[in-house]
């Protein structure tokens, strides 16, 4: 079907869609006063004594409604949600039947029905048959009168008629036609019903519905679900909600290319027959296979001989059964020719069938299953096989086909007890069906995923110890104790306890019939889960299925709660828990076929379900296709694989298979990539080599760390390999400093203070003279070229005496590793050990240590620069995705790096601009020492882009020149950035990206967004200056900002001199009042008022919406700028209407009894009276009156909040009752921990419980708190003694030096 043709079919499915629910919400409320109020979705129902218009018909089905919504209501939905879905099911439910009509008129399987309605010739051949003489007369009465519906006779006989076609196809596809289910009896009314046809009837749909379009199914499905799935997807983007289980099918449906579908097709169940008749004519038709000696295959195995009827394929998501009927047509021709070669060498000695007429109903039945979590797939499914098998010979007669939904709704106990009881099940039975209970309810979560065959295979065991351990028999025809053990005879077992409570169940419902609708319910769900089990309980020879794909991120808790636990290596997306789901349901050599996402090929979050594949499959062909897979999604995030394992149980076998790559990633879509890998088939059949075409051994992947596949190198490449020196040989990368407890040895310099911190140190003699205790420290951090993640400090007090002795007490060996501290303080070019962004160098300018995940290389001097160009290119961001497609970058892939050795001064200062211009960002982060102030308000977003823009266009000619320096041919440069362009090289956060279908490409920040955060830097920047951390117009000094003198002495006069101000509006030291205050000078008046409005997107009082923002999100992001390590600290009542803000420099014994004597208790004193005056008041006015009621709910506030002050000063007199005299040295959240009632930071309680536990006790805090306990641990311990200078007390030797 082309793309012309598509959308003309969406297009008309959405109409069709439209009309068919504006017409039953219509209904609903016009005809049965059942329907959802404006925007509150309040279900309305009115009273049942309005409801005298309806017929008894009517009646009933109006109550049957009812009864359906509150079914759903226990489960959790609204009861306006559930009519909503209720509307949605019914309108599909019509469309799918008169799809169907259109398409079974098209094929001459039915009489015409429904395209020209009451004119059809197959209503008029009805009317004429015996038993339809009433029918017969209301069709010759004409259309009056017409009943409450819009019927006249006429309508109601063609009512009639449609209602028998779809009882009649019922008996094949009841899943779809079921006459007797609740969306069946609304059918749609003329009007409705003739605006649908002729929609159908559209002479540009005429195509759409003729044989060989059977896909025509998966579009209509694709299409009516398109509005859910932008609903979703905006939920998801806009940050509201996160995806229901309910949201899978519409957000991850999608329909697969025929072309992919072609190829799975053959090449896991065509390739599997090729192997079981290596002499088979069907090798000449199977023209997407990828070439292979199936002959070697088959001899090496020596399979046993099997019949094409006891071939299983599953597709575990299926949609519309697009691969199932792709597999169809393959197996038709398996059964033809297993039946003209049956009796002869290799093959059976019976025919699979008696006839070709057979082969349709077998197929069916026993060769392939579709499991899928949405029952509209599950119906569609079952319409595709009918029309599929009913073309290929009409008089066929098809049995259930082996469908299952996987979502299986169970309510709750009581049903099952009630159903236990009446059916009168044995022991055995009841105990295994409510073991099975919850799990199944589980189902509607996990679908497909829910893994409960180990389940099964435990229940069973557990029932024959029990009946053994009672002396007692399971009697089951058909096995034997003996055989009770083994899979197989737990699988007969199963079989006929299903077949046992399926009888059962339909004697409970016919017994049930005009019973309450949730009993009915029940029993159709559990028969529905049992058939689900029955298929999730087999074993398949082909597995194959477009997964839906949805990373963990973007689900809700509950469905990522049960991911995490039932696959905790696979939970990062859906379709890596189906890659794993598949494996497990494969038999012995059996082939698994999927189009997934590439990510799990590389990324190390997936090293583990790599190193799982690599113990249970062969990879025998893979398609890498990259993005643009799918006409309708557009961008590059959907970034798709083809593959094709065979399950292989000889470790060898597995080790040595050589798989077929085909690499498509730069085709520019569908049909481009098709046309492409058609070509290097007809290469490769012919013999001839193809350049997108790669050949693998399987257990090389290991010789790359973390076993990446990556498939595909250049010659090109691998010659710079060989031509230039090694990095490591010119200047060898170093691991520093492991201090083996950063949280004890490192801080963030804010935490320390500039004026604690050693800066400018050359060499570790000089740092020691300094008698400073924090130096800087190099620890690798997030993305930063040329300059950055300077933000770390260490303790090397006295040479690192207190992280030397940080040794083991019992072994007396280091547990730090002070490395290569020959290179400590000296220039060099480091980078993060671990990065989620792409590889990148910065400087480190001399004066810092340098850390083990912080790597760094130490070139001469005169190299310096060049080395930094080198590693920034996207030469080496190329080369490092080949030999470290991941988020790793070990020293060791460093040194591996092929170096030029010579470069000239032109690169040195492109290299110098632009650690220049990377600097200014620096300059502009109030985290970094570096830090000047913010952007400038308002034009500072358009200065950095412009910024950004002048380093990307240096960055642009560092690459130029590094091209030249290598030598690289403008061939291999241009392959070189088409794949960094297309990123078809993995890219490392390909973990962390949108993935679901329907992503467009990442978007930059828009204005108003960049705006918004610049608007907020500078409040931020206001509340510092406020506090004291920020030196306006101090020479050198952090936020020493841009401004004139007089505006710098104005902001310095707003500096609070303790530290401590308060949130109070009635109090001269409000926080919010001072940071207007501050913006006003900076800014004036309106542009500050402005600059509050942008920054909190709000239009109200500038000053109300700062004092809201400073006591609600300010500390919240705060935290996060600063790591959960605040410098402002937050103390506030239990219920936030009062609070204190204090900075954490400002710390000393006293300060929180400053705060009781000038803020809380004058505080509580004046609401105190404020009450008093309330309570005159009250006594004034007497008990009774609007006036009196009003006082009655002030003085009940004003009580509530000086109850909520008094806490609060309860809490904060305790904290100063433990009189701490406050040491930096400990960090921030160790000094904010004994404040754990009072600031809403989740850590403080944390590290307060640890710290009573003795967990810290090298801190100053624990020293003052508990003295005995510390000084007892500084006799034992070295380098707690080193920390509390107390090492007169130490009874343990030092160390011997290293």
């Amino acid at each position: 079907m082309d793309q012309n043709l598509r959308s003309k079919l969406r297009a008309v499915v959405l109409e069709c869609r439209s009309l068919l629910e504006q017409s039953i919400k219509e209904e609903l409320q016009g005809r049965f006063g059942i329907y959802a109020s404006g925007k509150n979705g309040h279900l309305i129902i009115e009273d049942e004594t309005r409801m005298g218009h309806l017929d008894r018909e009517e009646q009933e089905l109006r109550k049957a409604l009812l009864d359906h919504l509150k079914l759903f209501g226990a489960e959790g939905q609204t009861a306006a949600d559930s009519l909503d879905q209720f509307i949605r099911e019914t309108a599909f439910t019509w469309l799918n039947r008169f799809v169907a009509f259109k398409m079974l008129e098209a094929r001459s399987l039915i009489r015409e029905t429904i395209s020209r309605l009451e004119n059809s010739n197959g209503f008029k051949m009805w009317l004429a048959e015996p038993g339809n003489e009433a029918y017969l007369s209301d069709y010759e009465r004409g259309d009056l009168p017409q009943n409450g519906r819009g019927e006249g006779p006429r309508q109601r006989a063609y009512r009639s008629f449609v209602f028998a076609q779809c009882r009649k196809l019922s008996e094949e596809v009841q899943v779809l036609f079921d006459p007797d289910s609740l969306p069946s009896r609304f059918f749609p009314r003329p009007r409705v019903l003739k605006g649908l046809v002729d929609l159908l009837n559209d002479p540009n749909l005429t195509e759409a519905w003729q044989p060989g379009n059977e896909e025509t199914i998966g579009w209509v499905y694709q299409g009516f679900s398109e509005q859910e799935k932008k609903n979703i997807f905006f939920r998801l983007y806009s940050g509201k909600e996160k995806a229901r289980s309910r949201d899978i099918p519409a957000a991850t449906q999608i329909f697969t290319p025929r072309w992919i579908v072609r190829f799975l097709v053959e090449n896991t169940l065509g390739s599997l027959w090729l192997e079981l008749h290596p002499d088979s004519v069907l090798a000449n038709s199977l023209s997407y296979i990828a070439p292979f000696d199936y002959r070697q295959k088959a001899n090496n195995k020596g399979q046993r001989i099997k019949s094409v009827k006891e071939i299983t394929l599953l597709d575990p998501a299926c949609g519309t059964m697009h691969f199932g009927l792709v597999a169809f047509d393959l197996f038709v021709e398996m059964y033809r020719e297993e039946m003209a070669n049956a009796g002869k060498p290799g093959w059976p000695e019976k025919p699979p069938v008696e006839s070709e007429g057979e082969i349709p109903a077998v197929i069916i039945a026993n060769n392939l299953h579709g499991i899928d979590i949405d029952l509209r797939a599950v119906q569609l499914s079952a319409l595709a096989l009918y029309i599929k098998a009913k073309t290929l010979n009409p008089k066929v007669q098809l049995k259930e086909s082996r469908l299952a939904c996987a979502n299986v709704h169970m309510l709750d106990g009581d049903n099952l007890k009630q159903f236990i009881e009446r059916a009168k099940l044995g022991p055995t039975h009841k105990r295994i069906l409510t073991a099975l209970q919850d799990r199944l309810k589980e189902s509607e979560q996990l679908g497909s995923l829910l893994r409960l065959e180990e389940d099964i295979r435990q229940l069973i065991a557990e029932e024959h110890e029990r009946y053994k351990r009672e002396g007692g028999q399971l009697s089951i025809p058909g096995l034997m104790e003996q055989r009770f053990g083994v899979e197989a005879g737990q699988q007969k077992f199963w079989e006929k306890l299903e077949s046992q409570i399926n009888q059962e169940l339909d004697a409970f419902v016919r017994d049930r019939t005009g019973a309450e609708a949730e009993q009915t319910f029940f029993a159709g769900e559990a028969a529905k889960g049992l058939r689900l089990l029955d298929l999730m309980a087999q074993r398949y020879d082909v597995v194959v299925t477009n997964p839906p794909y949805m990373t963990s991120r973007n689900m809700d808790q509950a469905l990522k709660n049960l991911i995490q636990k039932q696959y905790p290596f696979t939970k990062g997306d859906l379709y890596t828990c189906f890659i794993q789901r598949c494996c497990e349901w494969l038999s012995s050599y059996g082939r698994m076929g999927m189009i997934v996402q590439q990510s799990f090929m590389f990324i190390s979050s997936y090293e583990k379900l790599r190193e799982y594949l690599m113990s249970k499959i062969a990879i025998e062909t893979v398609v890498h296709v990259g993005p643009r897979a799918f006409e309708e999604v557009s961008g590059e995030k959907v970034n798709t694989v083809l593959f094709v394992f065979r399950q292989e149980e000889d470790p060898k076998a597995r080790q040595n298979a050589v798989g077929t790559y085909f690499r498509l990633v730069k085709e520019q879509d569908s049909e481009a990539k098709r046309r492409r890998f058609e070509e290097a088939l007809i290469n490769l059949r012919a013999g001839r080599d193809d350049p997108i075409v790669y050949r693998y051994r399987q257990d090389d992947f290991d010789a790359i760390p973390g076993s990446p596949w990556v498939y595909w190198i250049t010659p090109g490449l691998r010659e710079v390999f060989e031509k230039f020196p090694k990095l490591g040989e010119i200047a060898q990368p170093r691991q520093g400093l492991a201090t083996a407890d950063n949280f004890r040895f490192l801080r963030f310099w804010w935490e320390a203070g500039l004026d604690r911190i050693g800066f400018g140190c050359k060499n570790t003699r000089e740092a020691q003279a300094t008698g400073k205790r924090w130096f800087p420290y190099m620890k690798g951090g997030g993305f930063k070229r040329w300059y950055g993640n300077q933000e770390y400090v260490v303790n090397w007090e006295r040479n690192g005496a207190e992280i030397r002795n940080f040794i083991n007490p019992e072994t007396g060996k280091a547990y730090s590793r002070p490395q290569n501290t020959d290179y400590y303080f000296r220039r060099g070019v480091t980078w993060s050990k671990v990065s989620s962004g792409n590889f990148c160098v910065r400087l480190s300018p001399g004066g810092f240590i340098f850390d083990v995940a912080g790597c760094s290389v130490f070139p001469p001097e005169d190299h310096l620069l060049g080395f930094l160009g080198i590693l920034n290119s996207k030469f080496i961001q190329a080369l490092l995705k080949y030999i470290s497609p991941t988020i790793n970058y070990e020293v060791g892939h460093i040194e591996s790096l092929p170096v030029a050795g010579e470069w000239n001064i032109k690169l040195q200062e492109l290299v110098t601009q632009a650690s220049v211009l990377a600097k200014i960002d620096s300059e502009e982060d109030e985290t970094t020492w570096d830090f000047v102030a913010p952007p400038d308000w308002p034009d500072g977003t358009q200065k950095v882009a412009e910024r950004h823009a002048q380093l990307a266009e240096i960055e642009r000619q560092i690459d130029e020149e590094v091209y030249r320096l290598y030598g690289i041919s403008d061939e291999d440069r241009q392959a070189i950035e088409a794949e960094l362009a297309t990123g078809s090289i993995p890219q490392l956060d390909d973990d962390l990206e949108e993935i679901e279908p329907g992503d467009s490409a990442e978007q930059e920040p828009s204005e108003s967004a960049s705006r918004e955060a610049l608007a907020k830097a500078w409040i931020s920047y206001a509340v510092g200056v406020i506090m004291g951390h920020f030196r306006p117009g101090i020479e050198n000094g952090v936020g020493r900002g841009r401004f004139d003198s007089k505006t710098a002495e104005q902001l310095q006069a707003l500096e609070d001199q303790d530290g401590l101000v308060v949130v109070d509006p009635t109090h001269p030291d409000d926080i919010a009042s001072k940071v207007l205050c501050a913006l006003d000078i900076m800014f004036g008046e309106d542009e500050a008022a402005h600059l509050v409005k942008q920054a909190l997107n709000t239009n109200g009082d500038p000053l109300l919406s700062l004092r809201d923002y400073l006591t609600d999100k300010f500390f919240k992001e705060h935290v996060q700028k600063y790591r959960k390590r605040p410098i402002y600290w937050y103390l506030r009542s239990a219920k936030g209407n009062y609070g204190l803000w204090l900075y954490y420099h400002r710390l000393d014994k006293d300060i929180f009894f400053k705060a009781l004597l000038k803020y809380v208790e004058p505080k509580i004193r004046l609401e105190e009276d404020r009450l008093k005056t309330l309570r005159g008041r009250r006594e004034s006015v007497g008990s009774s009156g609007r006036e009196a009621k009003q006082l009655e709910k002030d003085i009940d506030r004003q009580e509530q909040f000086i109850s909520e002050l008094r806490d609060f000063e309860e809490k904060l007199r305790r904290a100063a009752n433990l009189h701490i005299d406050f040491d930096l040295n400990d960090g921030v959240i160790l000094n904010i921990a004994p404040l754990w009632e009072l600031v809403p930071l989740r850590e403080a309680k944390i590290y307060w419980e640890a710290l009573r536990e003795g967990k810290y006790d090298w801190s100053y805090i624990a020293y003052q708190l508990w003295p005995e306990r510390v000084e007892e641990l500084c006799r034992k311990d070295r380098s707690i003694a080193i920390a509390h200078g107390r090492e007169d007390l130490c009874e343990v030797e030092p160390p011997k030096p290293r």
